[in-house]
This record gives structure tokens, sequence and C-alpha cells, in this order.
């Protein structure tokens, strides 16, 4: 069965979503070990880079894929859900020492556009899936 590529698509830009977060932590001063945001945002990186090994995960193996993309999509759609937050709390905290602040909410902003097109390609991806799946049936019912 053929790789989906949106799927590839999906995790390269999950990867870029990590290294938006890093860039994201260094604008805000966050690269000492402490403190809450930091410990936020590191966290969100760890989550985001699980998450990219698992969409590869997925664009590999076909067994994993059948049952996996479902599951994909809920991950995927609680990513611009936790950036959201984290814009917010960017945004709410008064004590935040920027040295460029446009140029963090920029980041911050690609980083919801980034969340928004993992979830479109990985949605683009079930489709396509499930419509394979649907003619693979057809075929074999004919077949029958």
């Amino acid at each position: 069965m053929r790789r989906p590529p949106l799927l590839f698509v999906a995790g390269i830009l999950a990867l870029l979503r990590v290294f938006v977060l890093g860039f994201v932590a260094v604008n805000l001063g966050m690269t000492d070990f402490g403190g809450p945001r930091t410990a936020l945002l590191r966290l969100f990186q760890l989550q985001g880079l699980g998450f990219a090994l698992f969409l590869f995960l997925v664009y590999l193996r076909e067994a994993i894929r059948k049952e996996a993309l479902l599951p994909l999509i809920v991950l995927t759609a609680a990513s611009p859900i936790c950036s959201l937050l984290v814009f917010r709390a960017f945004l709410q905290d008064e004590g935040v020492q920027s040295a460029n602040p446009m140029q963090t909410i920029v980041f911050l902003l690609a980083l919801v556009v980034l969340d928004f097109a993992v979830l479109g390609f990985a949605y683009g991806a079930l489709m396509a899936e499930r419509r394979t799946h649907s003619r693979n049936e057809v075929r074999d019912d004919r077949d029958a």
C-alpha cells in the first residue's frame, strides 16, 4: 500500500513546530532552569517531539496506520489548544521581559498556524486512508 504523503508533510511541520517552540523559549529568556513557564514550554517541546515521532511511525508502518489515524487526529487537535494557552499566558504575563516582543508574538502566531497546518494534513491523510479503505472493500465485494 502506498504511504500517504500528507502524513510525511505533517511530520515535517511537527518537527518544525518543536524548533519554533525553542525560538519562543529563547525570545522569552527561558533558557535558565527554573520557573513554571520554562517547564511548560519544555514540556510542550517534549510533547511535540514525541508527536512528530509518532507521525513518522504512523507514516512508515501500515499496520499502525490503519489503527492509529483517529487517535492521531485527537492528539493533533489538542496541540493548537496547548499553543493558544501558551500564547494567552504570554500576553497576560506582565513580568515577561522579551528583547523583541513583536518577534515573540510572530513566533507564537507561527506556532499556532503550524499546529493548524499539522491538523489539516493529518485530517487529510485520515480522509485519504478512509477513501482507499472504502475502495478496497468495494473491489473485494465485486471479486466475491
